[in-house]
């Protein structure tokens, strides 16, 4: 390769520069790409850090919080309510130690798969009842199965978030925590 002068002569004229000496057909440049890929790869961190940030930004999921105290008495007018996502049909149950059972086992339900599919609005028909009778309760436990898929709890939480009634939205579950059942291990 050769570089063309002010001239059009080869060369720059007079002693050598960067790209090399006058008269010369070969140019080395040495560029130190040392910080350059250090700059990138603390870049390349930042942005995977930020991405994993935002993407568990947008799951609004809290976590269940520590009692208030050993004396705490629980609420008359909240509940637990668990939801438990198995393959065929959800399990919906509520639970208060202090509330009588025969009031918490009218809201305990199978609901089934409609044409295939979970019943979401049955779901949100059952929740809003359950809020009615427990007004104080705003948190629902989704126990999901293995072959549960994401798609599913977040049609789940949003069948808990909020219903329409006589034309206002009411706040039925707006807290959801996902949760695991523990797996007791059996002796061989």
């Amino acid at each position: 390769m050769s570089v063309l002068g002010p001239s059009g002569k080869r060369g720059f004229g007079g002693g050598s520069s960067l790209f090399g000496r006058e008269g010369s057909d070969e140019i080395s440049v040495d560029l130190n790409l040392t910080p350059l890929m250090d700059v990138m790869s603390n870049i390349l961190f930042f942005l995977l850090a930020a991405f994993g940030a935002a993407v568990v930004s947008y799951i609004a999921v809290s976590v269940p919080v520590q009692s208030d105290g050993p004396g705490a008495e629980p609420k008359l007018d909240a509940v637990t309510v668990n939801l438990r996502v198995l393959p065929g049909e959800y399990r919906l149950s509520a639970s208060n130690e202090k509330v009588e059972a025969a009031k918490l086992d009218a809201h305990r339900k199978a609901l089934p798969k409609v044409d295939g599919a979970y019943d979401d609005g049955a779901l949100s028909e059952a929740l809003y009842r359950i809020k009615l009778d427990f007004p104080a309760t705003d948190t629902l436990v989704i126990v999901p199965s293995e072959t549960t898929v994401y798609e599913e709890i977040i049609r789940i939480m949003d069948a808990a978030r909020e219903r329409t009634v006589d034309g206002k939205k009411l706040r039925l579950m707006p807290k959801v925590v996902v949760a695991d059942l523990v797996k007791a291990e059996t002796a061989p």
